[in-house]
């Protein structure tokens, strides 16, 4: 029953996905997001993964759409405040590592990633729970300072959206 609920979020995962790809909702386009989800979650577990792929990679999903509306938010918010920058060619850039507390795995993957997304912002390495990022705006050389700023309240979230019992 547990290994059904996991594929059944797998397929909620790949409706929301399959919705932006096809830039639409419908009964039909959300039906096939779902079953593809699904599949792809029986067929990655089946044949793709050495170990059980529902153990590996387990989420929250009300905290993984709430981390997906606070990411897009913090994307139009960092867009807004860099565009000043570009235009007067006024950056501080520097390199910053900062350590996260996610845990190691999709959800570290996730937030390094999130944090390419956001202007201003680049992933460039990323060992463990350690990330280096190129920052635009380098105001502060305290790697804790630092992700504060740059991760903002989307590490908490996705802590308690990568559920790991």
């Amino acid at each position: 029953m547990k290994k059904l609920l996991y594929y059944i979020e797998f397929g909620i995962l790949g409706m929301i996905v399959w919705c932006i790809l096809y830039e639409g909702i419908s009964w039909i386009i959300m039906g096939s997001g779902l079953l593809l989800g699904i599949l792809a979650a029986v067929f990655a577990n089946s044949f793709l993964v050495t170990h059980q792929l529902t153990q590996a990679y387990r989420f929250n999903i009300p905290m993984f759409l709430i981390f997906l509306s606070v990411l897009i938010y913090r994307i139009f918010k960092a867009g807004l405040q860099v565009i000043p920058t570009i235009i007067t060619g006024k950056t501080k850039t520097g390199i910053i590592d900062i350590k996260t507390e996610v845990p190691e795995g999709l959800a570290s993957t996730t937030l390094a990633n999130s944090i390419t997304l956001t202007p201003g912002t680049v992933t460039i390495d990323k060992r463990g729970q350690d990330i280096k990022v190129l920052w635009l705006h380098k105001s502060t050389d305290d790697p804790i300072k630092a992700a504060e700023i740059i991760n903002g309240p989307m590490e908490n979230i996705l802590r308690k959206a990568a559920r790991h019992d």
